[in-house]
């Protein structure tokens, strides 16, 4: 079946990531295999070659003082500049850990784009969803909203919102099937369940 294709393609860097989640810090509220949940389809689509031309692309964007720079995807979770400014804005210094995402002062894109290789690296993102994770959730819990946390950052960290019509799209990054980003989330979830990497 296509899942089992899927699957069996994705194997080995299933197992990676899972050497990798076994030496960074814990979430705040989820599991680390509910957190990595929320980017395993982009994850298990990432190449190094393509992430190679996309941070070259962003700095040409840059350079030419061109505002799509903002929000061309890269690194292992494929995270836009837009997104990463948006959630250093809203956590707390206290809570980061890396020093240089610490640093980063409001409005500051000439120093992200400075310290690009650091942002591209899978720990530097893992950060960034941990204080994702964590806003969000403050943020629902402020507002006594309980209702499907995975679910909520899953279309958030997809579409930016809960427009369903949206996150019901196919997600284009994997061609042979028509489910959605968030279907993909739930089922690639089941592989790292599947293979004891909880």
């Amino acid at each position: 079946s296509i899942y089992k294709k899927v699957y069996k393609n994705n194997i080995d860097k299933l197992k990676y990531l899972k050497t990798q989640l076994d030496q960074l810090p814990s979430p705040n509220y989820f599991s680390k295999t509910e957190l990595i949940t929320i980017i395993l389809p982009e994850y298990l689509t990432y190449s190094k070659f393509k992430n190679e031309a996309e941070i070259a692309y962003l700095i040409f964007n840059y350079s030419s003082r061109n505002e799509r720079f903002k929000t061309i995807s890269f690194g292992p979770f494929q995270m836009q500049l837009r997104f990463i400014v948006e959630i250093l804005k809203k956590s707390s210094k206290k809570n980061i850990k890396d020093p240089i995402l610490r640093n980063y002062s409001v409005s500051n894109y000439q120093y992200l784009i400075d310290n690009l290789q650091h942002l591209n690296k899978l720990s530097t993102q893992w950060e960034i969803l941990k204080c994702f994770e964590k806003i969000t959730l403050q943020n629902n819990l402020k507002h006594n909203d309980k209702n499907e946390p995975l679910k909520k950052l899953i279309q958030l960290y997809n579409s930016g919102g809960f427009n369903q019509k949206i996150n019901d799209q196919a997600f284009s990054k994997i061609t042979c099937s028509t489910k959605s980003y968030e279907s993909w989330c739930y089922v690639m979830k089941e592989w790292m369940l599947k293979n004891n990497f909880n």
